[in-house]
């Protein structure tokens, strides 16, 4: 070996400094990663709770839409009528919006402060327009109104009740 040639080296004091600063900033670092993933999960809770609320909305207003005409009842609930047959009913339970279609009940919006109909009429006449109100989160109310897209024509109606009279028999 050629003793003029040397390998650079450090002290003790500057490897220890190198290494305290060296975890002060791995430290800072994985502080700041604990700081992202709380903020991330906040945010897609967040994100989550908003899309319940918008698939409810989307399945309500598919639900009025679907529909031939809407019938208040005397209990308080929605009767959703589809060719002329009932296929469900609306209800608001303590803060919930449920839908009962034969056996199957499914909660369709949550934080329902109030639900009413328009026009106002008495129980067992068509309804025009489902109305929700719903709580927000600055704890203010949001009305949105659901109303049906296919209106039953009254000359299907007329003929059906005709031949509902004549009862014929199909099987043949």
């Amino acid at each position: 070996m050629n003793p003029t040639k040397r390998l650079p080296a450090s002290t003790l004091v500057e490897v220890l400094i190198l290494m305290i600063l060296g975890g002060i900033v791995f430290l800072s670092v994985m502080d700041g990663f604990g700081l992202l993933r709380r903020f991330l999960d906040r945010t897609s809770l967040q994100i989550a709770g908003r899309t319940e609320q918008y698939a409810g909305y989307f399945r309500t207003a598919d639900l009025a839409g679907m529909s031939d005409s809407l019938l208040a009842e005397d209990n308080g609930a929605l009767a959703l009528y589809r060719g002329g047959e009932i296929y469900g009913r609306i209800e608001r339970i303590d803060s919930a919006l449920i839908v009962h279609q034969g056996e199957r009940t499914d909660t369709l919006l949550r934080k329902v402060a109030g639900l009413r109909t328009i026009p106002e009429i008495p129980r067992d006449r068509p309804v025009d327009t489902l109305v929700v109100e719903l709580r927000t989160a600055q704890d203010s109310l949001r009305c949105i109104g659901f109303a049906p897209r296919h209106r039953s024509d009254p000359l299907l109606r007329k003929l059906s009740e005709a031949e509902g009279k004549y009862r014929y028999d199909e099987s043949n």
